[in-house]
Order: structure tokens, then C-alpha cells, then sequence
């Protein structure tokens, strides 16, 4: 493998652990009661700058839900200032006016998940009355600001109307939308399960709000150890909710 192969193309950096919603299958174990770990906003912009001078070309904010991490804006004006790709992947339920400003001005990508078309259904997955309604206002809103989205149905549970719910994303004018399964990390985990730890060299990175990092994709950090399911390189811009990038 050539020392072009072996390049970092592309990190997660997961800024918080904090999100309003409160899913099931949340394989950050995400919660209100989530914080913001001990990542300090110098941390993350020395990560950004390390990722940028290893050849990183995308970068995508998570969490938790990363658009209630209170210095995002200032970490994705980093981030754009290195020359980095930048998407966030959110719920769409929280947006300020100052971070549609940003993304706009910033050439930010956005992602999001999405469970139904009915909204009692998408709630019930999210534990967040209301959802549905908020996430579904804000696809249009970042459609007409001309901010690019794409949009990921990821199959939870029995009988759930998956196919419906892409339908409904793409009445609405999201070009790209994907769908995944229920992976078994965090609270998604219903079983022991022995982690998979084969990590290729193109691997991308994620680092976490305790400042852990790892070579896997999204993980659920159990002590010293990553329990991941490790990926490919895949592109940040297509196919399901925050899906690993090849």
C-alpha cells in the first residue's frame, strides 16, 4: 500500500455527548443528561489542525447532538479556515439563527436521520414529542437556503414504515437518501457481542469530548478499548445516517 493510500481522509469528531433526544438505539448512549466531556475548544481546534496537516479532507461534527455544543460555530470557522470539508450531522430539532447563518456562509453539509412519515411513529423512536414536526420543518429550511442535506432512514423496529419515511424525505427535495440498520453499540446493544478490532489503515479517525480517539468508526469506548465495528473509506456525502465513510 502506497503512502497516498495510508492518508486519513476523514474524522468524526464528536463534541458532545449531550442531545434532547433520547433513542433506543443511540449508539452514543447520547442523552439529556449527556455532557460535553473535557475536549476544550483549544483541544478540538489542535485536532482539527493535526487532521488537516495528516491530509484529511472531510470532517464531520456528531455527538450527541452537536448543534447544542455552544462553540460549534467557532470550531467549524476552524475547520473551513484549514480547508476542510465540513458536515454535521443533526436532528435538525435545535438550529439557532446564527448556525443557518454559518452553515450557508460556510459551505456547511448537513445530515440528518429520519424514522417515519408519521409523527407519532418518528417521536416514538426519538422519545421527543415534537420531533418529527421540527426535524421535518428544518429539512425544507436548510433545502431553501440551498444548504445540501442528505438524509438517512435507519430501520429500528418491526412494521416501522422505512420506506414511507425515504419517500416523504425525497417529496421534499432531499437528493440523497440512504438507509442502515440498528448497529449494536451503546444503547443499541441487546446482547454481549465480541467487538471487531480489524482496523484497515484507511480507516477513518473519531475523536471523542473525553479526547479519546480511535481509528474505528462511530464506537461505544468501553475502557481502553474501542468495541467498533471498523470501515472502509466511503464517502461523507453519501448513503445513510451517519454513515461510515469509504
Amino acid at each position: 500500500m502506497s503512502a497516498a493510500q495510508n492518508l486519513l481522509k476523514f474524522a468524526w469528531l464528536e463534541v458532545t455527548g449531550l442531545c434532547n433526544e433520547f433513542c433506543d438505539h443511540c449508539y452514543a448512549d447520547s442523552s439529556p443528561k449527556g455532557t460535553h466531556g473535557t475536549m476544550t475548544v483549544p483541544d478540538w481546534k489542535n485536532t482539527i489542525d493535526q487532521l488537516s496537516a495528516m491530509g484529511a479532507r472531510d470532517v464531520q461534527f456528531i455527538g450527541g447532538e452537536p448543534t447544542l455544543y455552544p462553540h460549534l460555530r467557532e470550531l467549524i470557522e476552524h475547520a473551513h479556515g484549514t480547508g476542510l470539508e465540513i458536515e454535521v450531522f443533526s436532528n435538525l430539532t435545535h438550529i439557532r439563527n446564527e448556525l443557518w447563518e454559518t452553515f450557508a456562509e460556510r459551505g456547511v453539509k448537513l445530515a440528518t436521520s429520519y424514522y417515519s412519515d408519521s409523527a407519532e411513529d418518528h417521536d416514538a423512536m426519538t422519545q421527543l414529542r415534537g420531533s418529527h414536526k421540527r426535524t421535518r420543518a428544518n429539512v425544507e429550511k436548510a433545502l431553501s437556503l440551498n444548504i445540501p442535506l442528505r438524509g438517512g432512514v435507519v430501520a429500528v423496529r418491526e412494521g416501522q414504515r422505512v420506506q414511507e419515511a425515504a419517500r416523504d424525505l425525497t417529496a421534499l427535495g432531499v437528493g440523497t437518501v440512504g438507509g442502515d440498520r440498528t448497529r449494536a453499540f451503546g444503547r443499541a446493544v441487546r446482547e454481549p457481542r465480541r467487538p471487531s478490532l480489524t482496523c484497515a489503515a484507511t480507516a477513518p479517525m473519531r475523536s471523542a469530548p473525553s479526547g479519546r480517539r480511535g481509528t474505528c468508526g462511530p464506537a461505544s469506548w468501553d475502557g481502553s478499548s474501542p468495541s467498533a465495528m471498523c470501515g472502509k473509506r466511503r464517502s461523507a456525502r453519501s448513503g445513510a445516517a451517519r454513515e461510515w465513510p469509504r
